[in-house]
């Protein structure tokens, strides 16, 4: 038997589970997932904009009904954000990423970038 001395001498390379674009596309969704305070903004002045057009008032009922109009803005589930993303090379879906990132730090919304976009 080795010792653990003679086994640390060898360069072990750890490989990553997953491909690189699985890895990027993670990365991608947990931009998506942090924009959360974006999102609400988004729905709350669609929200006012459902009120106006139904002529409604704020009530807990019609946040509901919102809820299930078409103008309310879903969370996208990962596998839902990997399908839309699935025609994009792996370069583009680095340039996506640093586009993202950038769009983090100046505070401007994410996920319509990331969805809005592709359609």
């Amino acid at each position: 038997m080795e010792s653990i001395t003679d086994l640390l001498k060898y360069n072990y390379v750890i490989k990553k589970k997953g491909s690189e674009r699985a890895s990027v596309l993670k990365e991608l969704y947990a931009l998506y997932i942090g924009d959360i305070g974006n999102r609400k903004k988004a729905n709350w002045k669609k929200y006012c904009e459902w009120c106006k057009i139904n002529r409604k008032g704020n009530t807990k009922e019609n946040q509901l009904l919102f809820k299930k109009s078409k103008m309310f803005i879903k969370e996208v589930s990962e596998k839902s954000f990997a399908i839309i993303l699935a025609p994009q090379k792996l370069s583009t879906l680095y340039y996506m990423k640093s586009i993202a990132q950038d769009k983090k730090n100046r505070n401007e919304n994410i996920g319509g970038y990331l969805l809005g976009s592709i359609k």
